[in-house]
């Protein structure tokens, strides 16, 4: 969303600074039709010093607007430039992230299929340990129920007790 704001603004910017242009632009074409130094035109083109007075301001309020359309201009363009590069910046850590992420995720996956693995072959182990203990439970009840003599009996469950 940071990204896709200084697009909005870097849009903004570059709209704002086409307004300028053309505004300058205008000016300029104005100034021209004027002649070279319209300043010169009303000064020596006019007997009456009121009317003289009059379009001194106009060229003196023309000339300071065009001034600050050309400040607003350089400011909107290192301001643009600025943006640019900052968006570039934000999208190089934003890709490097991207990688880090998948890099993480790859070893995330791995460190997942390999401890699968181990608790598979684990469940394994466990499995046969429990199918060699009902063996050997059915082999110790086989040789409990054997008819045999009374001392070899005890002796045979007193073996039986420690194993247990």
């Amino acid at each position: 969303s940071q990204i896709i704001e200084l697009e909005n603004q870097i849009s903004d910017l570059e709209t704002l600074n086409d307004s300028n242009i053309q505004m300058l632009k205008n000016m300029v074409r104005q100034l021209y039709m004027f002649g070279e130094n319209p300043g010169i035109k009303i000064i020596l083109g006019n007997d009456n010093v009121s009317e003289y007075d009059r379009y001194m301001t106009y060229y003196q309020i023309l000339a300071e607007q065009r001034k600050e359309i050309i400040s607003n201009i350089a400011k909107n363009q290192t301001e643009l430039r600025n943006s640019k590069q900052y968006l570039e910046r934000k999208k190089t850590e934003l890709s490097e992230l991207r990688t880090e992420y998948d890099r993480n995720l790859g070893s995330l996956n791995k460190e997942r299929t390999q401890r699968k693995f181990m608790e598979d072959a684990l469940q394994s182990n466990i499995n046969n340990e429990k199918q060699q203990l009902k063996k050997q439970e059915d082999a110790l009840k086989e040789l409990e129920e054997l008819p045999c003599p009374p001392d070899v009996h005890q002796k045979i469950m007193d073996i039986i007790q420690k194993l247990r």
